[in-house]
């Protein structure tokens, strides 16, 4: 399967931000990268790492933009100051896991790092025209550019239009490349699976789906999201699985999930007509696991389990250590479960003992 291989910044913001983790070497090192020439910065944020600047990006988006971005890579402890080009009441550092507490000094909000981590910046108590900082730990076995298998963008600007890559292939962007265009697969999906032992983590979703969504014309399974921070969600779901076509989604794993702010539903396993699907037949949805899903914040969204009839079912699902706020769910009545007719062997764990 193609891979993409680190890193912002990139010339596209997708409706959701996805990077990796690593660990932290044991010499303190900070890595900055300048911007191509001619790129405009951001009028919203300047930012330092140890008292050295680092470019910030701006990226339009659907809603509360334009939004901003940085990144720079380091090990050991680094000292961030973000100051803002508007007044700043408050400042609060997202995710809330990564246990952050600034100090704010006029416009300039300070603290430390003392592991890589994403995170979103926001203030006075809002979520528009937001700072995403991406601090990445240092980078190690870099792919050559002259691998016959990797799709390379060194430092500048790469106007690609539509490019299709191979299977097999890393596309690598270095620190201080800009894409613009589409890259997409070369072939079409063969066989019985699609994706297969997909690990995402961690990542922010700022609005939309995170699973596997719509145009489900072959068979998805074997996919893993694990570690991941929902910082806000506007959209249908945050975490989901919808299928309107004729493929089967099975074997699809959400583990260690928190969910922060979600305005409409937490989950929805869906099967239906929509707009986006192109086949006459339905498919199905079957073994689907929510291990260590959290709600941490925001309001008490639902959480929809809907089948589309009686041979295109969603079957198989668990719950298990749900936890809404501090409060352990073992049966859908102690939530906003909405679960239709078409939904069979829907499990929690621990099983509630008193029913």
């Amino acid at each position: 399967m193609n891979r993409l291989f680190r890193r912002l910044p990139m010339a596209c913001l997708l409706s959701f931000l996805l990077l990796s983790s690593g660990a932290v070497g044991a010499v303190p090192v900070l890595v900055t990268y300048p911007a191509p020439a001619g790129e405009l910065p951001s009028a919203d944020y300047a930012v330092e790492a140890n008292g050295k600047p680092v470019f910030v990006y701006r990226a339009d988006v659907l809603h509360g933009g334009p939004a901003s971005f940085a990144s720079f890579d380091f090990s050991g402890t680094v000292q961030v100051a973000v100051t803002s080009q508007r007044p700043v009441h408050s400042a609060k550092i997202r995710p809330n896991s990564a246990g952050i507490s600034p100090t704010v000094q006029n416009k300039t909000i300070r603290f430390e790092l003392s592991r890589p981590g994403q995170l979103t910046v926001e203030l006075n108590d809002g979520i528009e025209r937001p700072l995403h900082l991406f601090a990445d730990p240092v980078e190690a076995d870099t792919p050559r550019p002259d691998d016959p298998h990797v799709l390379y963008f060194g430092p500048g600007v790469h106007e690609v239009g539509t490019t299709k890559v191979r299977s097999n292939t890393t596309v690598y962007l270095a620190g201080g490349a800009i894409v613009r265009g589409i890259i997409r697969p070369d072939e079409k999906p063969v066989g019985e699976s699609f994706a297969k032992k997909k690990t995402y983590m961690p990542i922010f979703l700022i609005e939309g789906a995170l699973g596997v969504t719509y145009e489900t014309r072959c068979n998805v399974t074997n996919v893993l999201f694990a570690d991941c921070d929902v910082i806000h969600d506007l959209g249908i779901a945050s975490l989901a699985a919808h299928v309107s076509d004729s493929g089967t989604v099975s074997s699809l794993r959400f583990e260690n999930i928190r969910l922060e702010d979600v305005k409409n539903r937490a989950v929805r396993l869906w099967i239906g007509k929509g707009m986006w699907g192109h086949d006459s037949q339905r498919g199905h949805i079957r073994g689907v696991v929510f291990k260590d899903v959290s709600l941490v914040g925001g309001s008490a969204p639902q959480w929809e389990l809907t089948g589309h009839d009686a041979d295109h079912r969603v079957a198989d699902v668990v719950f298990e250590n749900l936890r809404l706020f501090d409060k352990v769910i073992r049966a859908t009545g102690e939530a906003r479960f909405a679960v239709n007719a078409y939904v069979e062997n829907l499990r929690f764990r621990p099983e509630n003992r008193d029913r």
